[in-house]
């Protein structure tokens, strides 16, 4: 085998790119269907996650899942959009705005954020999300934002 620049002279980073892609694509989905277990599923036992730049990290499935249920628990409805998706190599970037709808059916949060993956094994082993410089970041209920995700314990 021998290995090329890009996916085209490599078949092996071809196919690791799509399946990446195809992870990134069922973990979005997984957060839209408000499903932290199948979201966790998608993750490495030690997987770290940090919600936004200068954020708390999380460690672990464990925690993680945690966070997601107690997270979920505030909300009617979660909806992650993605725009733009990347894989190269183990790393896949992309491009989403999170659609957050309250109990009142009312939407409260909506941010356009890129997150970056780092893939292990066909799991996300790092997670890290960041605001898009000039993205429309909405928070329209003050009390969803003091008990949002970095906040759920």
């Amino acid at each position: 085998m021998t290995a090329g620049v890009g996916p085209g002279g490599n078949p092996v980073l071809a196919r690791t790119e799509r399946d990446n892609e195809t992870l990134i694509r069922s973990f979005c989905a997984a957060w839209s269907a408000m499903d932290p277990d199948r979201i966790v599923s998608h993750l490495t036992e030690d997987c770290a996650y940090q919600i936004y730049e200068g954020g708390p990290v999380k460690r672990g499935v464990r925690d993680i899942h945690e966070v997601l249920v107690t997270f979920m628990r505030r909300w009617q409805g979660i909806e992650f959009r993605v725009f733009r998706l990347c894989a190269l190599g183990n790393f896949v970037l992309h491009e989403r705005t999170e659609i957050y709808t309250g109990r009142d059916g009312h939407p409260d949060w909506e941010f356009n954020v890129t997150g970056l993956l780092w893939i292990v094994d066909g799991r996300i082993k790092r997670w890290r999300d960041d605001s898009l410089p000039g993205a429309r970041q909405i928070f329209s209920n003050s009390e969803a934002r003091r008990d949002g995700p970095e906040n759920a314990d």
